[in-house]
C-alpha cells in the first residue's frame, strides 16, 4: 500500500511507524520463540518463507496496539509510548543476549580441568 493508501484508512505516516515500532519491540521480546518455531517450520517450508511467516503476528499485534493507544490516547502519546517500548524491548534483549553469553562462559570455565 502507498502512504496515500494508509491515508485513506485514518492512518497517517506516523501511526504507521508507530505500528512498525510496537512490532519490533514486541519482536525482540518474543524473539527467542519465533527463532525456535523458524527451525521447526522450516523442516516442512523453505526458510524464506517460514521467515516472512513468522514477522506477521507481530506486525498485526503492532497494528493493534497502535490503534489502541490512538483509540484511547493521543497519537501523539501513541507513537511516544511506542518508541520508549522499542527502546525497552531493546534493552531487554541486550540483558538476555548478555545473560546468555555469561552462562555459556561459567560451563565453558567448568568444564576445564585443573
Amino acid at each position: 500500500m502507498t502512504a496515500s493508501a494508509w491515508m485513506v484508512l485514518g492512518w497517517s505516516s506516523a501511526s504507521l511507524a508507530g505500528a512498525f515500532f510496537w512490532a519490533l519491540g514486541f519482536y525482540w521480546i518474543f524473539g527467542r520463540w519465533v527463532n525456535r518455531w523458524i527451525d521447526r517450520a522450516s523442516t516442512r517450508i523453505p526458510a524464506a518463507v517460514a521467515s516472512l511467516v513468522s514477522i506477521v503476528p507481530f506486525v498485526l499485534a503492532g497494528i493493534a496496539s497502535e490503534g489502541l493507544w490512538e483509540l484511547y490516547f493521543n497519537p501523539s502519546w501513541a507513537i511516544s509510548c511506542a518508541i520508549l517500548t522499542c527502546g525497552g524491548c531493546g534493552i531487554f534483549r541486550l540483558g538476555q543476549l548478555d545473560n546468555e553469553a555469561y552462562q555459556q562462559s561459567q560451563t565453558k570455565n567448568s568444564n576445564r580441568r585443573p
